[in-house]
C-alpha cells in the first residue's frame, strides 16, 4: 500500500498536466533560456548567495504554459517577478548539494565553502526582478537573496557556452521538449576512445528506468537525450584511494567525505556540456564499476556505470532528482547528519511527521 501510495503521488507530481498554470508566456518571455550562475556560500545556520554571471542559453526546454510551480517541494524557490507590474511569471523549487552540505558536521563546526549553483528560466523581453527563498527551520520559505536583470543589457552574456566536443544521441524521441520531460545523460569519465561504450551504457540505464512505474506508463511523456564529452582520462576521482582523474565534470567518489556519495563540484563546465540538449533534469552516468551515486531534487543524479547495482541505483536516484523522494532508511549512512525538528512536516512526499 506504501508503495502504491508513493507511486500515485509520484505520477501526480512529476507528470503534471497541460493546464494552464501563471501568465501567458509569450507577453513576459521569447523562446530562449536566461541561465543564472551564482555562488552559494555559509555555514550550517548561514546562507549567502553572490551573483557569478547571466547568459543567454539556447532555446527554452520547459513547459509554455506551467510557468508557477505548484508543488511545493523543494528547499529552495526560485521567483521571477515583471518589474513594470510586480507579477509573479515564474517560479521553481528546488534543492542543492550545497543545502546537503550544511547539514554534516564540517558545517556544523562553522566551516564555511562555497558551491557553484545554475538557475534557469524562460528569457524575459523586460526587467525582471529574480529572488530565490530558503526554506527555514519551521519549513517556511524567507527570501535570501534579490536582484534585478534588464534582459536587453550588457550584463547578460550571449557565448555560446557548450564546448565543441560535445555530441548528443536521442535515445528516446517523444515529441516536442516543451510539452515533454527531457531527460540529458551527460557523460563523465569516458575517454574519447570510449564513446559508444557511453551510449551503450546509457541506452542500458534508461531502459531500466522506462520499465519501471511510473515511467513505463508515461514513456510518451518523455525525452531522453544521451550527451557525450570526451573525459581526458577514465574514471572519476577516488581521494581516498590516491586516485585523481581529469575528467569532463570531475566527479568524485567521497563527496562530503562519504565513501559512496558520487557526486560533482564542477557546476559551470556541467551546464555547459549539458546545454547541449533539451534538457528538465540532468543525469550524470559516470564510467566506473564501484557503488555509488547520489540525486538532489531538481539538481542532478549520479550513479556509476557498470556496478552489479548500477541498474537499481539509476532508478533510486533518479528518484530524489526527479520526483523529491526521500531517503526512506536509517540503516545505512547518508549525507545528513539530521532530519526535521519534531512537529515539522517534511517538504518530501514520502515521508511524513503525521504518525
Amino acid at each position: 500500500m506504501k508503495k502504491f501510495f508513493v507511486v500515485i503521488l509520484t505520477l501526480i507530481w512529476i507528470f503534471p498536466a497541460q493546464a494552464k498554470t501563471g501568465p501567458e508566456f509569450s507577453r513576459y518571455f521569447k523562446d530562449r533560456t536566461l541561465r543564472m550562475d551564482y555562488f552559494h556560500s555559509g555555514t550550517k545556520t548561514k546562507s549567502l548567495v553572490s551573483l557569478d554571471q547571466f547568459y543567454e542559453a539556447g532555446t527554452w526546454p520547459g513547459s509554455l504554459t506551467n510557468l508557477t510551480d505548484t508543488l511545493n517541494l523543494g528547499k529552495y524557490l526560485l521567483k521571477v517577478y515583471d518589474l513594470r507590474t510586480n507579477q509573479l511569471i515564474y517560479s521553481y523549487g528546488y534543492s542543492t548539494l550545497f543545502g546537503e552540505w550544511q547539514t554534516t558536521g564540517e558545517a556544523a563546526q562553522g566551516v564555511l565553502r562555497t558551491f557553484s549553483e545554475t538557475l534557469r528560466m524562460p528569457f524575459p523581453v523586460h526587467p525582471v526582478q529574480i529572488t530565490i527563498s530558503e526554506r527555514d527551520r519551521e519549513n517556511i520559505f524567507r527570501e535570501t537573496f534579490s536582484t534585478t536583470l534588464d534582459p536587453n543589457s550588457r550584463f547578460v552574456n550571449h557565448e555560446n557556452r557548450v564546448p565543441p566536443q560535445v555530441k548528443v544521441k536521442a535515445i528516446l524521441k517523444s515529441g516536442d521538449p516543451h510539452k515533454k520531460v527531457d531527460l540529458a545523460v551527460i557523460a563523465d569519465g569516458y575517454t574519447a576512445q570510449q564513446k559508444e561504450k557511453f551510449f551503450k551504457d546509457a541506452g542500458i540505464r534508461i531502459r531500466t528506468l522506462l520499465n519501471t512505474e511510473p515511467f513505463r506508463s508515461n514513456k510518451n511523456r518523455i525525452n531522453v537525450w544521451a550527451v557525450f564529452a570526451p573525459s581526458e582520462e577514465s574514471g572519476p576521482d577516488q581521494p581516498r584511494k590516491g586516485i585523481f582523474h581529469n575528467t569532463a565534470v570531475e566527479t568524485s567518489f567521497n563527496t562530503l567525505d562519504l565513501p559512496r556519495y558520487l557526486m560533482t563540484t564542477d557546476n559551470r563546465d556541467l551546464r555547459d556540456i549539458a546545454g547541449a540538449a533539451p534538457y528538465d533534469n540532468l543525469f550524470i552516468l559516470v564510467n566506473s564499476g564501484r557503488y555509488g551515486g547520489g540525486g538532489i531534487y531538481n539538481f542532478y543524479a549520479v550513479c556509476s556505470s557498470d556496478n552489479a547495482r548500477s541498474n537499481y541505483v539509476f532508478v533510486h536516484e533518479f528518484g530524489h532528482a526527479f520526483g523529491g523522494l526521500a531517503d526512506e532508511y536509517y540503516s545505512s549512512k547518508v549525507t545528513y547528519n539530521e532530519f526535521y525538528p519534531p512537529g515539522v512536516e517534511p517538504w518530501e512526499p514520502n515521508i511524513t511527521a503525521l504518525l
